[in-house]
């Protein structure tokens, strides 16, 4: 079995470039964005290195309204370092911003397209560690659910479930948080604290550290990876959830093993015994992946699934985005 298996995923990591293909099509909002934008927003961004991140920011399933603020953690790159830049889209207002926890007079901040540019009263030497923290709120338009659309997607399933979920990728971090979109200054590590009503879940990246109640029939989902990921990859879903986790077993002699994160449809409609063995399947990749090219290389966190309906998958670090639609082990293997 276990060869027929090996087998089975290697066809079908080859065969699926060509349904992802017809899947993942690029539409001319994708191509304009992505034709105008090449390197960073403005040259400055390059000034400073990203070393974390911590986001507490509130979100909903029925808009693509967000609202909260981020503190980027970076160091300089230059001596007289002047000028904190960053990318936030322009219909997102900019409430405050402090560096190192002190206020910025509001004339010390100009905008220009999503280029945000906060002067500092003092210049920073370089290699100094800094603090940029801004407050922000708004609502972008909604892609329409699917690839290159928007940064935020709000879709309705039926009379039953909303959801929002996020797709960066390629250059739409910044319709809904204050990033530096480069990719060649990885983040390394990120906390990612979310508040939703609580009768929703919110995915991400990393670990769940803590589930906190809050007044106002709120939740908290405390979120943190500890590995270097890029901008585009950081992710969050909300939706009226259910869990359906387990733990995979590494079969290398070692006995260590990993959780596998499965945020579904709190709908028997959706994890039938079909849909649960496709996503059973998942443990048994990573398995046979591990033997094939080295162990999963995110092992101390986990791997995991949100339920979304785009139209194919992607491959946010250790939180897949997977379609109900097209899931199967074929799709599975391809974002793993």
């Amino acid at each position: 079995m276990t060869k027929l298996f090996g087998v089975y995923i290697a066809i079908c990591v080859l065969l699926l470039p060509l349904v992802v293909t017809a899947q993942h099509e690029c539409n001319s909002k994708a191509r304009a964005k992505g034709e105008r934008k090449t390197t960073v927003a403005a040259p400055e961004e390059h000034d400073y290195d990203i070393k974390g991140l911590k986001f507490d920011i509130e979100m909903t399933n029925t808009s693509t309204a967000v609202s909260g603020n981020v503190i980027t953690y970076a160091r300089t790159n230059i001596a007289g370092f002047t000028d904190y830049v960053f990318e936030l889209d322009n219909l997102l207002t900019l409430d405050s911003v402090k560096i190192n926890n002190q206020l910025v007079n509001s004339s010390n901040i100009t905008t220009i397209g999503a280029v945000r540019r906060i002067a500092l009263t003092n210049p920073l030497a370089v290699n100094t560690d800094f603090t940029a923290q801004v407050f922000y709120h708004g609502q972008t338009p909604s892609g329409n659910g699917q690839f290159f659309t928007g940064g935020l997607n709000y879709v309705k399933l039926g009379n039953s479930i909303n959801m929002v979920y996020s797709l960066s990728d390629p250059y739409f971090a910044d319709d809904w948080w204050p990033c530096k979109q480069s990719l060649t200054d990885k983040i390394d590590s990120v906390a990612m604290w979310i508040t939703v009503d609580d009768t929703l879940k919110a995915g991400c990246n990393g670990l769940l550290q803590k589930v906190t109640a809050l007044p106002g029939n709120k939740s908290r989902f405390e979120w943190k990876t500890n590995y270097p990921i890029d901008y585009y990859l950081i992710a969050v879903a909300v939706a009226p959830y259910k869990e359906y986790n387990y733990y995979m077993h590494f079969t290398d002699g070692s006995g260590d093993s990993m959780l596998v994160q499965n945020f579904v449809y709190d709908s028997a409609a959706f994890l039938t015994p079909v849909t649960k063995g496709y996503i059973d399947s998942t443990g048994n990749t990573i398995d046979y992946f591990s033997k094939l090219f080295g162990r999963y290389p995110f092992h101390l966190e986990k791997y995991g699934h949100c339920i979304t309906e785009l139209g194919g998958g992607m491959e946010h670090q250790t939180m897949t985005f997977m379609s109900r639609q097209y899931i199967s082990p074929t799709l599975i293997a391809h974002e793993l």
